[in-house]
């Protein structure tokens, strides 16, 4: 009985001896050198001048613009290493409330790229606005035209309003 017990813990010893040889056979180690990673650079940088250069004095009948400067780039050498998508969104709801029929827009280099909808929210996207590595501005403008009309001037004779304008600009990586 001892005898078959030695016998049997040698077998045992002997097959796991060339299970482990076997296995070892399908394994590797591979060593991994030092490499530096690094974030890719995005700006998204935006030129409005002065806080006091917009005032909106507005009368009905006229037509006030607002220009503004949207790029990728924050001087010489440092532009966006990635592709950007933009986001423009403004809420003009007190706006439309204290200058009835007033009509606000939104301009690329000239061509009316959205308008505010009746509860006077804009809303602008743009895919791949900015190309990697391509230094770029993009010149906006914000419309705001005044219609006469009896309306408009009843609330002028009412005194003069002091409202919030915000505008929300985002840049987002093209995915």
């Amino acid at each position: 009985m001892r005898k078959a017990l030695i016998i049997t813990m040698l077998l045992l010893m002997i097959m796991t001896s060339l299970n482990a040889g076997t296995l070892a056979i399908y394994t590797s180690t591979v060593e991994l050198r030092a490499v530096p990673i690094t974030a890719k650079r995005f700006v998204l940088d935006v030129g409005r001048g002065s806080a006091d250069e917009f005032d909106l004095w507005i009368a009905p009948g006229d037509t006030v613009s607002y220009y503004f400067t949207i790029s990728n780039s924050a001087g010489e050498g440092r532009q966006s290493e990635v592709d950007m998508d933009l986001v423009i969104e403004a809420d003009f709801s007190s706006v439309y409330q204290a200058l009835p029929g007033i009509l606000i827009s939104l301009t690329e280099a000239g061509l009316q790229v959205g308008a505010a909808d009746g509860s006077g929210r804009l809303s602008y996207s743009q895919s791949k606005a900015f190309a990697a590595s391509v230094p770029e501005e993009k010149m906006f403008s914000l419309v705001f035209s005044w219609p006469d009309s009896e309306a408009a001037r009843q609330s002028i004779m009412s005194g003069r309003s002091i409202l919030p304008l915000s505008i929300y600009i985002r840049g987002t990586q093209h995915v």
